[in-house]
């Protein structure tokens, strides 16, 4: 038997006609109007259902989202910024002075960033089109980002561990029974490094669905630096990662992780100073958003209440024009008096002459009387 030709078998089979308007995952290009078995004009990347991502309406921004989806998303923007900025400083400081006071502050800083990725991962809605495809739109990316970012209040968990494993080691110590639980502590703190490291590794896929929601607003500039960030701290997470396992096993050639250390501190800080500030101006997007909802609705109020002076008075207007005319003589105005005597002609008057006779027509021939 020979082979099928793939030509053939696509000719065979077409595949359904998108109907919808889906985008290419690898572009953006919208694919409606082509088939599911064909590839995007634009990349060239294969349509498929997996390849295909709902989109809004063509028109849609971030403007046409309800009042309080905007609050929400403007509310969620906030926590992760404050959020993000009390975990890392309460955490470092609960680890330096091993304070059980700093740890429980740490955690709280850490629920109020989860609780902001919650809030922005949420999925967008509009008031021109809400439809199960757009609600499903990230879904899996959605829950990877929730669930990944649960790394954070582990990690406060581990240190507030460790603090109490080497408490209780100092006071065994001084017992004079040994070091009892203090040498479980380093092994918390490499657990809390680890779970920080998931944590920033989350941030990744979070600033690529951050980057969505920057396009959805037209904000194509706030879209890039959120990818940039995503760079940034992939960059600098690896990188740190990678010499924190070599760190003291190269030997001489121990300076490379040096620098490499230092550019991955330079990149991560500077990919979280970048998503920290697009955030704020995201969050300021929204509520732009929100005034300009209001405003409209406020000119549209404004427009409505003028359409329905304006139509009263034409309706008055119509209203006196139909009104018929009086019949009450006191009510009619006084008629014009007629002038006694002759009429007087003005103008050259023009005699009759005398020497013409005036004559008239003939009567007609009467017929005969019988």
């Amino acid at each position: 038997m020979s082979p099928v030709n793939p030509n053939i078998a696509a000719k065979a089979n077409p595949g359904e006609l998108i109907d919808q308007d889906l985008r290419c995952i690898g572009c953006g290009y919208s694919l409606k109007g082509l088939r599911t078995t064909g590839r995007c004009p634009e990349c060239g990347r294969a349509i498929s259902g997996k390849t295909q991502r709902p989109a809004f309406a063509g028109d849609d921004t971030l403007t046409d989202a309800p009042i309080g989806y905007l609050r929400f998303l403007a509310l969620g923007c906030t926590l992760m910024m404050v959020g993000s900025i009390a975990t890392l400083f309460l955490l470092r400081r609960a680890w330096l002075t091993q304070s059980e006071l700093w740890t429980f502050a740490a955690a709280a800083a850490a629920i109020t960033w989860l609780l902001g990725v919650f809030i922005v991962t949420e999925p967008r809605r509009s008031s021109l089109t809400n439809t199960p495809e757009a609600r499903r739109a990230w879904l899996r990316t959605r829950w990877a980002i929730r669930i990944l970012h649960l790394a954070w209040p582990g990690a406060v968990l581990a240190v507030f561990i460790g603090i109490r494993f080497s408490l209780a080691g100092l006071a065994s110590m001084n017992a004079g029974q040994g070091p009892g639980l203090s040498t479980y502590a380093p092994h918390a703190d490499a657990a809390a490094g680890i779970l920080a490291l998931i944590g920033v590794a989350a941030s990744i896929p979070l600033c690529i669905l951050l980057t969505d929601l920057a396009e959805w607003a037209r904000n194509e500039s706030l879209g890039e630096r959120f990818r940039s960030a995503a760079w940034a701290l992939c960059f600098g997470g690896i990188v740190l990662l990678i010499s924190q396992g070599l760190w003291g096993r190269l030997g001489p050639i121990n300076f490379v992780l040096v620098v490499g250390r230092v550019f991955a501190v330079i990149a991560f800080i500077g990919g979280l100073v970048t998503m920290l500030a697009s955030l704020v101006q995201l969050a300021f997007t929204a509520l732009w958003a929100i005034r300009n909802a209001h405003e409209a609705g406020t000119i549209e109020q404004r427009r409505a209440e003028r359409r329905a002076r304006e139509f009263e008075r034409d309706l008055a207007e119509m209203r006196t024009a139909s009104t018929p005319l009086t019949t009450n003589p006191a009510a009619a105005p006084p008629s014009r008096p007629a002038r006694a005597g002759p009429v007087i002609r003005h103008g050259p008057v023009r005699e009759r002459p005398k020497d013409v006779d005036s004559y008239d027509l003939a009567p007609d021939d009467e017929p005969p009387r019988t």
